[in-house]
């Protein structure tokens, strides 16, 4: 049954060129899909569009997968009845195919509920046990030194564990008979992609399109922080060996030396990309970070002084406090992330991963993608990332202040790769 509480935001479209109000969403759909899809037809609907995977059917009986629903996720507010209006949404994508089979599915799982009830305690049981270690663990994990080095190398390995089941989870042929009904994330059930896409990459251009000296030239950003960070990527010139002389050219030592010295200088040079984490509040007010804990403001007539090193070593968060003054302090999500590549013989390498929940046991959610995404040289890239992160068993969302800055956005998003080696 749709709901609204009457509340309206105002956020920008996919590429960011336009703003419009929106209603507060009640479902992934409406937050991640549904909004963007109409300002598309307005501003961003003809821009080169990176197509992540989504569930293909290839009959008329499809269902939504229930798999993963019994895990319980800690400090979600979000009720069952919350989760099973959201699985109504998205089955109005396909109303006329999947309504025989999603009474057959009900009957089914009223009996298998039964039968289950014994051995979901004790996996329950085992969950809790393996949840409290780790809580330990993560406890003390920002206290320098505080961790034995057994327990450092389980938190390694519990990140090599969440990268490899991206992997793994995305290398599986994909069912055409069952949907995810959330997102995907790296407890998702194997072989499931979702209604509709979550995330969104758009190319604006080529890299001349961004202009280092005025930032970029979008609404509602506050003043001064519509810059985005240099980010110097080493290259090589084709031309290096002209340089050398000619066959039959006589030249003296020294002269050879100083050319020398020159093709050294010139087979790695420094060419500058661009690099933006937006942050986006509910009255519209954007701006972009330079680090996790500091918002990026450029005084008039001034140049750019911070470079994008942050943005590439650390977590950054997914919420930060929102500089507009305002009776109630806001907090802004991260909601784009800007590359422009420059025309070189490097390419930027975007993998995206964020971490929607302070808790231990949060899934990492990601696009969908295979592999990560190379951005080629001269182009303009933009992602905006989901509103809401959604899982099995509802939403995912920080419960106070303080919990939200321990939500974020995994490092290495962005790294690069050879054109050649790419290729």
């Amino acid at each position: 049954m749709p709901h609204s509480s009457k509340v309206k935001n105002l956020h920008a479209c996919n590429c960011g060129k336009t703003q419009a109000n929106r209603d507060d969403p009640f479902t992934a759909k409406e937050a991640n899909y549904d909004f963007y899809l109409k300002l598309e037809l307005k501003c961003c609907g003809d821009l080169e569009h990176y197509k992540f995977p989504v569930f293909t059917p290839s009959t008329t009986i499809i269902k939504a997968s229930t798999a993963g629903v019994a895990v319980i996720v800690e400090n979600d507010k979000t009720s069952k009845t919350d989760l099973q209006d959201q699985v109504i949404e998205d089955m109005s994508l396909i109303e006329n195919l999947s309504q025989p089979t999603e009474e057959v599915a009900e009957e089914q799982d009223d009996v298998e509920d039964d039968d289950d009830d014994e051995d979901d305690d004790k996996r329950d049981e085992q969950k809790e046990e393996e949840k409290n270690k780790i809580n330990e663990v993560d406890a003390r994990s920002d206290e320098p030194g505080s961790l034995s080095a057994d327990e450092q190398e389980t938190t390694k390995t519990l990140c090599r564990i969440q990268d490899e089941a991206v992997k793994e989870t995305a290398s599986l042929p994909a069912s055409t008979t069952e949907y995810l009904p959330g997102m995907l994330h790296t407890a998702s059930p194997a072989g499931l992609l979702p209604l509709f896409p979550h995330w969104s990459l758009l190319c604006l251009g080529n890299a001349s399109l961004y202009n280092a000296a005025n930032g970029l030239d979008q609404p509602g950003f506050v003043h001064g922080s519509n810059f985005l960070l240099p980010w110097e990527l080493p290259g090589k010139f084709q031309d290096a060996k002209e340089r050398w002389p000619a066959i039959g050219e006589t030249s003296s030592k020294k002269e050879k030396q100083k050319l020398k010295k020159m093709v050294k200088d010139v087979e790695a040079p420094l060419r500058t990309a661009y690099l933006g984490v937006e942050y986006e509040c509910p009255r519209g007010h954007r701006f972009f970070c330079s680090g996790p804990d500091k918002m990026l403001k450029i005084p008039a007539n001034s140049a750019v002084r911070d470079n994008a090193s942050k943005l590439l070593n650390l977590d950054m968060p997914l919420y930060f406090p929102c500089p507009c003054r305002s009776s109630k302090a806001l907090m802004a999500q991260l909601m784009r992330l800007f590359v422009v590549v420059p025309n070189s013989s490097v390419c930027v390498v975007l993998n995206a991963r964020v971490q929607p929940d302070p808790q231990p046991l949060c899934p990492i959610f990601y696009p969908g993608n295979e592999s990560s995404i190379l951005l080629p040289p001269n182009t303009f890239w933009v992602m905006r990332l989901p509103y809401i992160y959604m899982g099995e068993n509802g939403s995912y969302h920080s419960a106070n202040e303080q919990q939200s800055t321990q939500c974020r956005l995994l490092k290495a998003t962005f790294t690069t790769e050879d054109v050649d080696k790419s290729s």
